[in-house]
C-alpha cells in the first residue's frame, strides 16, 4: 500500500511540475513578446506569428549593398588565394624583393653566374633578412586581417536570396532593376534561416576598424571598391543595433516556442604567417639541395669522362 501511495504521489507531483513548467514557459514567452514590441524594429507580429515585409526589406538592403562583395567571394573558392593576398598585402617593399630573390628561378639564375658557396651564403642571408621583418606586431596584423577577411566572407556569402524568395517568390537573383514586393509570411518558415544568419553576424567583429579590409577588397577587385567605407559604416551600425537589441533572438524564441534559445557561434583562428615563412625557407633550401646534387653529379660525370673517355 505504501508503495502504491508513493507511486501515485510521484505521478501527481510530476503532473503538477509539468504544468508549472509549462506555465513558466508561457510566462517567459509573453515577457519576450512584450520586450520585442518595445524595440524600434517592426519585423514580427506576435499575435499571428508572422514575419513582416520590413524584415524582407532589411535583408534585401543587405543583399543589394553587399552584392559586389558576394560576387567577388563566390568567384574565388581557393582558400590559398586569400592567404596569399593577405600576406602579400602585409609585406614591405624590401620583403617583396627578397621573395623574388628566393624563388627557384632566381636562385638557379644566381647559380649559373657565381660560385655556388657564395650563392648558398646569399640565400641564407636573404632568408634571415626576410624573416627578421616579421616581428610580433606584423604577424598579429596579418593573421588578424586574414581572420577578419574570412568572417566578412562568411557574412557576405550568406544566402540572402534564399530568405528573400520566401517573402517574394517572383524575385530574381542579383536583379536590382525593380523594387520587390514583400508579403508577410509564417515566421517559422524562416526560423532556421535566422539562426544561420545570427551565427555569421555574431562572429563578425563589428567593433573593429574595417578600413584595412575594405582597402584589401579594393585591391582584390582591381582598384574598384565592392562596398564603400561610408556605406559599410552605415551597415555595420545597423547590424550592431540588431545585435544589441536581440530582436532576431526574440523572434526565434517566440516562433519556435523556445525561450531558452541562444545564438551559437564557433570561431576558428588560423595563423598563416608562420607557415608562410617556413614554406619560403623550405622552398629555397630545396632548390639549393637540388642544385648541389646536380653539381656533384656533374663533377662525377666529368671525372668519369676524364678517366674512361
Amino acid at each position: 500500500m505504501a508503495n502504491k501511495e508513493s507511486f501515485f504521489q510521484r505521478l501527481f507531483g510530476s503532473l503538477i511540475g509539468g504544468k508549472d513548467a509549462d506555465a513558466a514557459k508561457k510566462k517567459k514567452l509573453k515577457s519576450i513578446a512584450k520586450e520585442l514590441s518595445k524595440t524600434r524594429f517592426k519585423f514580427y507580429k506576435t499575435g499571428s506569428d508572422q514575419a513582416l515585409p520590413l524584415l524582407g526589406k532589411f535583408f534585401y538592403e543587405l543583399y543589394k549593398a553587399l552584392s559586389n562583395c558576394q560576387t567577388l567571394f563566390n568567384s574565388q573558392q581557393n582558400p590559398a588565394y586569400y592567404k596569399n593576398v593577405v600576406i602579400a598585402n602585409g609585406l614591405s617593399e624590401n620583403q617583396k624583393k627578397l621573395v623574388e630573390t628566393l624563388s627557384e628561378e632566381a636562385i638557379k639564375e644566381m647559380a649559373k653566374s657565381g660560385d655556388f658557396a657564395q650563392v648558398k651564403e646569399k640565400v641564407k642571408a636573404d632568408i634571415a633578412a626576410f624573416s627578421a621583418e616579421f616581428d610580433q606586431a606584423k604577424i598579429q596584423m596579418i593573421d588578424g586581417l586574414y581572420q577578419k577577411l574570412l568572417l566578412f566572407k562568411s557574412f557576405c556569402t550568406f544566402d540572402f536570396y534564399f530568405i528573400l524568395k520566401k517573402f517574394d517568390s517572383t524575385l530574381r537573383e542579383n536583379d536590382f532593376s525593380k523594387s520587390p514586393k514583400f508579403n508577410p509570411i509564417d515566421a517559422s518558415y524562416i526560423a532556421e534561416d535566422l539562426k544561420d544568419f545570427l551565427a555569421v553576424l555574431y562572429a563578425l567583429p563589428l567593433g573593429e576598424d574595417f578600413t584595412d579590409l575594405l582597402q584589401l577588397m579594393k585591391t582584390m577587385r582591381g582598384g574598384n571598391e565592392p562596398v564603400k567605407s561610408g556605406q559599410w559604416a552605415k551597415i555595420a551600425n545597423r547590424l550592431m543595433q540588431i545585435k544589441t537589441s536581440r530582436v532576431f533572438e526574440m523572434i526565434i524564441q517566440l516562433t519556435t516556442k523556445d525561450p531558452l534559445y541562444e545564438v551559437s557561434v564557433e570561431q576558428k583562428f588560423e595563423q598563416i604567417v608562420e607557415d608562410y615563412i617556413e614554406k619560403t625557407k623550405t622552398e629555397a633550401q630545396t632548390t639549393l639541395n637540388k642544385l648541389e646534387n646536380a653539381l656533384k653529379n656533374s663533377k662525377t660525370d666529368t671525372l668519369l669522362n676524364q678517366i674512361f673517355g
